[in-house]
């Protein structure tokens, strides 16, 4: 198996309002959970961010909606804590190195609304709960 992009999420972790943020996902029919994060952070926001294609354009075409957004939208991006495009990678091992990049213009638009990016590699199984079942039973020994 070879190693491959998979996704790239959009997390927001805030103790602020976020509900003109909110609408415009909905608006925009982005995939999204707004979901409790006591004792951290008030919500903790997950956007699916569906454009395959690579983490550059995801991320890159994500940020280009920004400008667009309405000029609340925009302040309670700003003001959230925590921001981070979290690009995911299933990790392979039949070939001897993996490079991926993401373009000075599109790090400079996520540095423009003070978004961090983030790396998850994921093991090479196919099968994500062989991950799960192997880190058990080395628990148990």
């Amino acid at each position: 198996m070879k190693t491959e992009y998979i996704t790239v999420d959009f997390d927001l972790k805030t103790n602020g309002d976020c509900d003109y943020l909110i609408r415009e996902f909905e608006k925009r029919d982005e995939v999204f959970q707004k979901l409790s994060d006591e004792p951290n952070y008030r919500w903790y926001i997950i956007v699916s961010l569906l454009q395959n294609e690579s983490a550059d354009k995801c991320i890159a075409d994500f940020c280009k909606q920004f400008d667009t957004y309405p000029e609340e939208a925009k302040h309670e991006l700003k003001k959230i804590e925590k921001k981070e495009f979290l690009i995911g990678y299933r990790a392979g091992s039949n070939q001897p190195a993996f490079n991926d990049t993401l373009s000075h213009n599109t790090a400079s638009a996520a540095a423009c609304y003070g978004i961090d990016i983030g790396i998850c590699i994921y093991p090479a199984s196919d099968d994500p709960e062989d991950y799960f079942n192997q880190n058990e039973s080395n628990q148990s020994h």
